[in-house]
């Protein structure tokens, strides 16, 4: 809400303070009204019998219904997959994210794909700032017009959502999915490299943001009873770089590892 707030001010736009409305999470009913809703849209034509189990599934985020309903009435998500709830949202991020780098990236896909890797783990960011402008370069081999060019068209799609100078995935649900993908190997049960590798080429709030989100996201596997130890590599290297740096780096490092001690309280 103070965030909301400020965007506003910012933009000039006034509202009044005393009349903010709070809205919450749809119930299963509003959000069985919007499957069916989207199950009858003349593109899509689904079948209205699988509105009830995808508003079960999806009511926590609308898109996501609007998503899941759009892809089973269509047939690119099987209704079987309804009797699983971990499978059948993890299809709806995988196809959404297809989808997305599909429409979007036309004859790019990958690039499109690799650019979503690559902000997931360093969000929020600002397009504007040189660090992320050659760290973009650099991980993504790409002059930066062109990685610009498609981060404006993940824009326009509301893919991003800008907040004041800085840009970020939207719903967080597929943020969420794509750092995962790209940090954890589910069938080894080990870290991909991916995040470790990203990290050492990052400066500065790239490098904090990169070390708070792949820190929020091995405390939820480890929630799940997973010990995915994702950063063990990026913490020995922050000791060795904190023995060797001066005074003004060390406070730099301290203020990124405050930020994370929450979700890594060992390492912190």
């Amino acid at each position: 809400v103070i965030l909301l707030k400020e965007d506003l001010a910012k933009s000039g736009v006034s509202y009044d303070f005393e009349k903010t409305i709070s809205l919450n999470d749809l119930s299963v009913e509003d959000a069985k009204a919007l499957a069916e809703e989207v199950l009858t849209h003349p593109t899509v034509k689904g079948d209205l019998q699988y509105a009830q189990r995808i508003a079960e599934i999806t009511s926590d985020c609308p898109l996501a219904t609007v998503i899941g309903s759009r892809l089973v009435g269509q047939g690119s998500i099987k209704p079987d997959l309804l009797n699983n709830d971990k499978k059948f949202r993890e299809q709806l991020l995988i196809r959404f994210r297809d989808v997305i780098a599909g429409e979007i990236g036309s004859a790019d896909t990958q690039e499109i794909h690799d650019l979503l890797d690559f902000l997931a783990l360093v969000q929020p960011f600002n397009p504007s700032d040189p660090q992320f402008q050659k760290a973009a370069e650099e991980i993504l081999g790409k002059r930066f017009d062109k990685i610009l060019r498609h981060i404006n068209m993940l824009e326009d799609a509301g893919v991003l959502l800008r907040r004041g100078s800085r840009l970020r995935i939207v719903p967080d649900l597929l943020a969420d999915y794509i750092r995962a993908l790209v940090a954890y190997d589910e069938k080894s049960q080990k870290p991909t490299g991916y995040a470790d590798h990203i990290f050492e080429k990052l400066e500065g709030e790239l490098a904090t943001n990169l070390l708070a989100n792949i820190s929020q996201l091995d405390w939820r596997l480890s929630a799940d009873g997973i010990r995915a130890s994702l950063l063990n590599e990026v913490w020995s290297n922050l000791k060795a770089q904190f023995r060797d740096s001066k005074i003004l780096r060390r406070a730099s490092m301290l203020d990124a590892v405050k930020k994370v001690a929450y979700y890594q309280p060992g390492h912190a």
